[in-house]
């Protein structure tokens, strides 16, 4: 079960304020009822539904204060691309001697349907394969977890959540807020919030040992190319900030230390605020799934609320014109720095 494993992947949902008249008991009512289509024996490519959260082939909610807990199952399909090339180029041939029999011309709208066609027939033949996925829905809280930070399946589990409850909605969860969205980009910093973050996140911790968190693995990019530099000092600030300086942080592994024994690691990759990896140490062993699925839950949002706190910290930077163009200049002056320094040196 990857939401109850030592290291949890996951996707949050926040549930719309509608929601707050549904008790749990009802919530779980309606879970039970969104069983899967039948998709074998048909052309569709992919189906969700609502299982127990230990079995997919069962239909079952575990319920524990508020907090539920049961599965999304997805059966999807998947034919040979190299078998539908083979069948399209043989009966496109066939076609192109028909046509020139008739003496017509083969349209793109003719190829397209020889395609579908040819795939159609291979989805209709293919047996789906089922997989599972946990989820945690805290009705304290409005959360929903789902576990896999995968697009494709957490699209898949807000459809089958609004089909159930077609009146709730139901949205990604997102810690920037709206003042943040609507603050224009400043000249000289990079266009996409997450990769700014990740480099403030860096710096902020690099520069001042006795924050909490601690980024442990650092993924850089630029359009040549991804440096990954581990360990658990990183590099030293100047060598970072020398690869800094034509490329932008865009992934973390990160550690937060409550204390000597408990602490957190989580990895952050651009792109979605899916988390994965999140390890909470130290590791608590449950009995029940009920029991596990409540400590889970408050670990969780223990967790959002921790990271919420250090975005807003970040967008107090980001939205205050000198404060923002400062951050970027101190990271630019480091860069040169170290690059003229190595420059004298040799």
């Amino acid at each position: 079960m990857s939401l109850l494993k030592k290291a949890a992947t996951f996707t949050v949902f926040t549930v719309g304020q509608e929601d707050k008249s549904l008790t749990a008991q009802e919530l779980k009512k309606l879970v039970q009822k969104q069983v899967i289509p039948v998709i074998e024996g048909t052309i569709a490519q992919d189906a969700f539904g609502f299982c127990s959260m230990e079995d997919l082939f069962e239909v079952g909610v575990t319920e524990s204060g508020g907090v539920l807990g049961f599965g999304i199952r997805h059966d999807g399909k998947k034919i040979s691309k190299a078998l539908a090339k083979r069948l399209f180029d043989e009966q496109f041939a066939e076609m192109k001697e028909t046509a020139k029999l008739e003496r017509r011309k083969i349209t793109k709208e003719d190829k397209k349907l020889l395609k579908e066609k040819i795939e159609g027939d291979l989805y209709l033949k293919a047996k789906p394969e089922e997989k599972h996925y946990e989820v945690i829905w805290d009705t304290r809280n409005n959360l929903i977890y789902v576990g896999s930070g995968s697009g494709k399946i957490v699209a898949g589990a807000q459809e089958t959540f609004m089909k159930a409850l077609p009146t709730v909605k139901f949205d990604l969860w997102d810690p920037i807020s709206e003042k943040t969205k609507h603050v224009p980009e400043m000249k000289g910093t990079p266009e996409n919030f997450q990769n700014a973050f990740f480099t403030w996140i860096f710096k902020e911790t690099k520069i001042n040992p006795s924050r909490c968190w601690n980024p442990m693995t650092v993924k850089l990019i630029n359009d040549d190319a991804t440096i990954t530099v581990k360990g658990d000092t990183s590099v030293s600030l100047e060598t970072f900030f020398s690869l800094l300086a034509s490329r932008l942080v865009d992934g973390l592994d990160m550690g937060y230390k409550i204390d000597e024994e408990h602490k957190i690691e989580v990895t952050l990759q651009r792109g979605s605020w899916a988390i994965k990896k999140l390890k909470i140490m130290p590791e608590m062993n449950f009995e029940t799934t009920d029991a596990a699925i409540f400590e889970r839950a408050g670990s969780f949002k223990e967790f959002l609320d921790l990271f919420q706190g250090l975005v807003q910290e970040f967008e107090a930077v980001r939205n205050d014109e000198k404060s923002n163009r400062e951050f970027w200049k101190s990271i630019k002056d480091m860069s040169n720095d170290r690059i003229k320094r190595e420059f004298v040196e040799a």
